[in-house]
């Protein structure tokens, strides 16, 4: 499901996650589909907030990856 009300900005991820699988699946569709389109580059060196618990997958992940380099 696509969900872009409540994630207004370009840098929010409109997939819904619901279960910690989806969660898994919401992030993973983030990284392919949308975060490569976006202007990380703006996003170097800036701290990022997000409300994914912080021991689970979280697409402010996937955007410091890309905004910093890692290839993890």
């Amino acid at each position: 499901m696509i969900d872009t009300w409540r994630r207004p900005t370009r840098w929010g991820n409109p997939y819904v996650s619901r279960t910690d699988a989806d969660r898994v699946h919401a992030v993973a569709w983030y990284a392919a589909h949308i975060a490569p389109h976006l202007p990380v580059h703006e996003l170097r060196g800036r701290d990022l907030a997000c409300w994914c618990p912080l021991d689970q997958p979280c697409h402010a992940d996937v955007l410091l990856a890309l905004a910093n380099g890692s290839t993890n």
